[in-house]
């Protein structure tokens, strides 16, 4: 299935496979926190593998237009992947852990109201206060079912800046 994923010069078999693995991959949800790094450290080892033999072709001359679809093939497994574990894993995850702290810790957080104009969707995220931007951005795509490369943060004072996005 990964030689599939990589290597297929169709994006629709591809994008099946990709969230094949993923599926795979993800599926210990509740499984203890050693056995979830072992799954993500095996997964980021066969991907830089994969793209390091890529990269040794590409080098050599061999195959160039199909390597650079492998390539791009890898990147979009790894950010299928990420994508799938924020959404599986991490945001329950921080859930969970908000929903256990004591009554003065959770004074600690804030609801935030959180509107998507071009959709006309409105809703509220409860986040820490010292949260990064990067976090809220996490969350909002969560509430919206976006990506968080479609969100920007507006302000009353207007657009955040750029680098706020990079902290």
């Amino acid at each position: 299935m990964w030689e599939i994923s990589i290597k297929c010069q169709s994006e629709e078999v591809s994008a099946s496979c990709r969230n094949s693995l993923c599926d795979i991959y993800l599926q210990a949800r509740e499984k203890e926190k050693k056995y979830k790094e072992k799954i993500l450290q095996h997964f980021a080892q066969k991907c830089k593998k994969c793209l390091f033999d890529i990269q040794d072709k590409l080098v050599k001359g061999q195959d160039v237009d199909e390597n650079s679809i492998n390539v791009l093939n890898c990147l979009r497994l790894i950010k299928t992947f990420i994508q799938r574990y924020d959404l599986d894993h991490l945001i329950p995850e921080l859930d969970k852990k908000v929903r256990s702290l004591a009554a003065q810790e959770k004074t600690k957080f804030k609801r935030i109201p959180v509107s998507l104009y071009t959709e006309g969707l409105q809703t509220e995220i409860e986040i820490n206060t010292y949260c990064t931007f990067q976090e809220l951005m996490r969350q909002a795509s969560y509430k919206f079912n976006t990506k968080m490369s479609e969100l920007s943060i507006k302000t009353a004072q207007g657009d955040l800046p750029a680098e706020v996005y990079r902290e």
